[in-house]
């Protein structure tokens, strides 16, 4: 049995009713929540056998959950469950900070968009404008093809390296040129093309992680910087960070296992590429996120445009739900976005509705093992 720190956002479980007084109707629906937990994702007119989130956590052996529920634009209640480390009582709470993994890629997007909204970066000119302390190596198929950040963002820009398997604290941690050139001490392939770009839908960490070379270059600044600056203070996600490794000083984060009851060395893996694998966050900050696209999608943001969020969630290829930085897929006439993470010794997931802001169903947390890179 592998054994995973696991990180979980659920969105608007209920509506609210004016006949309990909102702490008692919060108990009582935290409660609700916690005795009927699914083997998979429940919407409307759906019935399946429930579980106590508790027991399923010690049925796959997962040391701590944190979880948020989202209910007319706002957070109505955050919860953690479990402890941060197996070896000693260190109580996970709603500030405790878990590895996001792939969920790095949709903030990155974001990002990415906010600048593009601003006239500060453009989604359709050819990379190679913006790339200067790094080329992408030519061959047959980027040849005289242009390949541009949309494309990256939905994992259409025909480039392969599709995760990360991350380092050891103690590992000599390579830098962002030898990670997408495959050089030592790089332990991933190097970036390059494998196939046309707007051909087809291949999941890239390889891609979005040029993306972070095109803005530190564009902006002349480092990535994580750029990332508190642009996203994480304008959405007031407080406890969040890129930082590669965690500061010193942060004691609050829930270290990763896997196998049996075997704690990741050092307490987690490094994943220095930060734009596809490397947010630090919990289930509250990233529910700031989920209702600020659910206010620009009302045209109610003062951060994000409508028709901003509307070009990030447009369909780019009609085989793929991937758009750009986010899936996008239709549950019983409910249009959902979201996005799953897989790091070493951490599994994520959110979802956020698109249409009525009210989420049908709950989330499971108890996601299969396996070894998945970022």
């Amino acid at each position: 049995m592998r054994r995973y720190y696991l990180y979980l956002l659920a969105i608007s479980l209920f509506s609210l009713s004016p006949v309990f007084s909102q702490e008692n109707l919060k108990r009582i629906k935290i409660g609700e929540f916690e005795k009927g937990l699914p083997l998979g994702v429940i919407f409307k007119d759906s019935t399946q056998t429930t579980f106590n989130i508790l027991e399923r956590m010690q049925h796959y052996q997962v040391p701590s959950v944190s979880i948020a529920v989202i209910d007319r634009g706002r957070i109505i209640w955050a919860k953690a469950y479990g402890n941060r480390e197996v070896a000693r009582e260190s109580i996970a709470d709603v500030n405790t900070l878990y590895q996001t993994a792939s969920i790095s890629k949709s903030i990155n997007a974001i990002a990415v968009l906010r600048l593009a909204q601003e006239g500060k970066i453009s989604l359709q000119k050819d990379i190679r404008e913006y790339l200067k302390s790094w080329k992408l190596p030519e061959n047959n198929f980027s040849k005289s093809k242009t390949i541009t950040i949309s494309q990256l963002l939905s994992h259409t820009a025909g480039l392969g390296t599709g995760g990360f398997f991350g380092y050891q604290i103690n590992d000599t941690i390579p830098t962002l040129n030898q990670i997408l050139d495959g050089i030592r001490p790089a332990n991933s392939d190097a970036v390059r093309s494998i196939n046309a770009p707007g051909n087809e839908y291949y999941y890239s960490g390889g891609g979005t992680t040029v993306i972070r070379k095109i803005l530190e270059d564009k902006f002349k600044t480092n990535y994580s910087s750029l990332m508190q600056t642009t996203v994480l203070n304008q959405l007031r996600m407080t406890q969040s960070t890129y930082s590669q490794p965690l500061q010193a000083s942060a004691v609050n984060y829930a270290r990763g296992y896997i196998g049996d009851s075997q704690l990741v060395p050092g307490g987690y893996h490094i994943f220095p590429e930060l734009a596809p694998d490397g947010l630090w966050s919990n289930a509250t900050d990233i529910g700031k996120v989920i209702i600020e696209i659910q206010k620009a999608l009302k045209g109610k943001s003062t951060y994000l445009k409508k028709i901003t969020t509307q070009k990030m969630f447009a369909n780019v290829l009609p085989s793929s739900n991937y758009t750009l930085g986010f899936v996008v897929e239709k549950k019983l006439g409910e249009t959902y976005f979201s996005h799953k993470g897989a790091n070493y010794g951490y599994r994520s997931v959110f979802y956020g509705s698109m249409e009525s802001g009210k989420q049908q169903g709950i989330f499971k947390a108890n996601l299969k093992p396996s070894n998945k890179k970022a």
